[in-house]
């Protein structure tokens, strides 16, 4: 699995959902690799939730990109030949999946160039710890 994302889902979907899709994930092996933006929220998210057990991302997993390369909003994923969207703040909760092949092609293109472009998001973490004062840089 590939995608964006601002994280907090489990806020939406629950904390059992969420124990069961990473017990899911991990039996199956996958991996799931993210781009964030390196906002306070959600760098306060990863610090709480990105550990075995509780979330099936790997902190080796997560880069960054500043707002003013690419925006990132709720969260975008792609697996299998599924393109899906999803949005929860502010009260407002929406999302859509598309099954088309070819979308999911040009949205893995588009990820990976992106990808190789982003930081890894460990350095940041480690920043953070040495001056809490400024996380978002």
């Amino acid at each position: 699995m590939i995608g964006y994302s601002t994280y907090g889902m489990v806020d939406i979907v629950g904390v059992a959902f969420m124990k069961r899709f990473v017990e899911e994930f991990n039996l199956r092996k996958l991996r799931d690799r993210v781009i964030i933006n390196p906002t306070k929220a959600t760098l306060a998210t990863i610090k709480k939730d990105v550990r075995p057990g509780v979330h099936q991302n790997k902190i080796s997993d997560i880069r960054y990109l500043d707002k003013s390369e690419v925006h990132i909003s709720g969260n975008t994923a792609v697996f299998n030949n599924i393109f899906s969207v999803a949005y929860w703040q502010e009260g407002e909760v929406v999302g859509i999946e598309i099954e088309n092949p070819e979308l999911v092609k040009m949205q893995r293109s588009i990820f990976e160039m992106l990808y190789e472009q982003a930081k890894p998001i460990g350095g940041l973490l480690k920043d953070m710890k040495s001056n809490p004062k400024d996380p978002s840089h």
